[in-house]
């Protein structure tokens, strides 16, 4: 593994080896992640997550990447719960190559809109923004827009009774070219006079249509936040979002797709602890040609995977490779019941990599005039010898005798992955 500037060990940022770091991160600039035997994942975001409101209620968006290749699913967790045990979620498996149907999969959220209360100039505030939608050098059709009254929205009139109040305002674009300078006019993209009797509090989502390219949005209120203790009106601003074009393909990558309302069963520690359990899928050489990927543990396949893929392996030819000493190993390691199970999501270098995964068999790779093999440590017929006084120089005999001492180890320190937890 490589080291960080700061000089700790890249190991630290797994998610899956390190129990107080299990969940789901966006870790960025860090190595896609490559799955081999079955094992537990707590997949990398493959995408920006992000809400909206429907009917008063919040759903969370959330696009994970699996594992590069093709994988067969066997659990979806959420926290140490079968995904199937919740209602209110929704998940879409997405094979490679495939495409997510799910819900729009590339959605920026702005960082400067978050919960912003908004005034009228007679709180002393005006217009809120404008800010910016989309990145430079990327272009959308659609913004979205989600304002809340977390107090509710409602009057009691003199005779104490409950009655509806609105809450007018208004939202405007305007068109921006890559460095940030305006390219037209401002334009509504919503003029709305909200009415409410709730005293629960209200939040909406707004989408609009827009000509591609890139916008800034601003936003007001057309009425004065209230200071009468019989009216609660205080408007928020609370999230701006641009659709960008849909990711159609995103290569040789198995991910995973999954909208969840917020509630009891869904909430914001709970929304980080999505783990898949499945076993991955890689072509097995019969002796004659390679199969279709099939499901595998064993170490073999996961050592000719590594060397022979060529986006994240070696991409060599199989005349590189001992394949029939592999498919020997192979029989052994099926015979012994060896497996290797683990994910590599942190930078290795090819030859370490390989040196781990083969280690499970008691092997290690050896390159000999271009070609790889894959030597295992197993008895072996040698040649023997018989000596006795009549064939032994006399005095070249010497026998020393080692005994323990007090700092001879009597103990072993080992490190496993429990494949439980």
């Amino acid at each position: 593994a490589t080291k960080s500037p700061a000089g700790q060990n890249r190991d630290s940022s797994s998610p899956n080896y390190s129990i107080t770091a299990q969940g789901n991160t966006a870790r960025l600039m860090e190595a896609v992640p490559v799955l081999y035997g079955r094992f537990r994942v707590y997949p990398d975001y493959a995408a920006q997550p992000y809400t909206d409101y429907r009917s008063n209620d919040q759903y969370l968006y959330q696009l994970f990447l699996i594992t590069q290749g093709e994988l067969d699913i066997e659990k979806i967790r959420i926290g140490e719960t079968d995904v199937t045990a919740f209602s209110d979620v929704q998940y879409q498996v997405v094979q490679p190559g495939g495409q997510v149907t799910l819900f729009p999969d590339n959605v920026v959220t702005s960082d400067a809109v978050s919960g912003s209360q908004i005034d009228t100039p007679a709180d002393g505030g005006d217009w809120v923004g404008p800010f910016v939608t989309n990145p430079a050098e990327t272009e959308t059709t659609q913004i979205g827009i989600d304002v809340a009254w977390p107090g509710g929205l409602y009057r009691y009139d003199k005779k104490g009774k409950k009655r509806t109040k609105d809450s007018p305002w208004t939202a405007q674009a305007q068109a921006i070219d890559v460095d940030g300078n305006v390219t037209g006019d401002w334009f509504d993209l919503i003029s709305e006079a909200k009415w409410s009797d709730s005293e629960k509090p209200i939040y909406d989502s707004h989408n609009f249509q827009v000509p591609a390219g890139r916008y800034q949005v601003r936003l007001k209120r057309n009425a004065p936040t209230s200071t009468d203790g019989q009216i609660e009106n205080t408007m928020t601003w609370q999230a701006l979002k641009a659709y960008l074009p849909s990711k159609a393909n995103y290569g040789d990558c198995t991910m995973l797709a999954m909208v969840s309302k917020a509630g009891a069963q869904m909430n914001s520690q709970t929304s980080r602890k999505i783990s898949v359990i499945g076993t991955r899928k890689l072509p097995i050489w019969d002796g004659k040609a390679w199969s279709s990927p099939a499901a595998t543990r064993n170490p073999a396949w996961a050592i000719a995977d590594a060397f022979r893929n060529s986006t994240y392996g070696r991409g060599w030819a199989d005349s590189r490779i001992n394949l029939a000493g592999l498919l020997a190993l192979s029989q052994t390691w099926d015979t012994r019941g060896d497996t290797y199970d683990g994910v590599f999501d942190t930078k290795v270098t090819l030859w370490d990599a390989v040196t781990q995964i083969a280690r499970v068999g008691r092997a290690m790779p050896m390159y000999f005039a271009g070609v790889v093999e894959v030597i295992r440590d197993e008895p072996r017929a040698v040649p023997t010898l018989l000596l006795t006084p009549h064939n032994i120089i006399q005095g070249s005999l010497k026998i020393d005798y080692s005994f323990p001492t007090y700092d001879t180890p009597d103990y072993v320190v080992a490190e496993y992955t429990n494949p439980n937890t």
